[in-house]
């Protein structure tokens, strides 16, 4: 029997449970598109262009589910058109400036020596006071960096 369809000590399986959730987080919310705001959204990698690294830098957007272990990395389009559309006390959003070269780093007061690693982690930690998932979705400060 699948897993939604088992019966629960209340005697309601997985499915109508979330259907009866579903209800009254619409009833509360006044938003009848609940069943859309409350689906996990899908993470993508987003790579520099050539541009990106001729300018040393790109953005990465990221979306975040308050529930979530990790952060979503968005594209830009998505970031801009369809944000505004998600539920503001379900899900967070920011983006940062990824730096790809050491060309046109931006001057920063940093403990460490002034790397493009060590920029790209600092404003990880930034954002990471907006969106505390971001220190277990990127490690790796050197990602696209050439």
């Amino acid at each position: 029997m699948p897993s939604d369809l088992k019966v629960g000590k209340d005697g309601v399986n997985a499915f109508e449970r979330e259907l009866q959730d579903l209800t009254v987080y619409s009833e509360i919310t006044g938003n009848p598109n609940a069943k859309e705001d409350t689906q996990g959204l899908t993470s993508i990698v987003v790579r520099p262009t050539s541009e990106d690294y001729d300018k040393g830098f790109y953005k990465r957007y990221f979306i975040c589910r308050y529930d979530a272990n990790e952060a979503n990395e968005v594209d830009a389009d998505f970031y801009q058109n369809k944000v505004k559309d998600l539920a503001p006390d379900l899900y967070t959003s920011t983006h940062i400036n990824w730096y790809l070269n050491s060309k046109k780093l931006p001057r920063l007061n940093l403990l460490k020596p002034m790397t493009t690693e060590n920029v790209n982690e600092h404003y990880v930690h930034l954002a990471s006071k907006r969106m505390p998932q971001l220190l277990k979705t990127i490690e790796d400060f050197s990602k696209f960096v050439r």
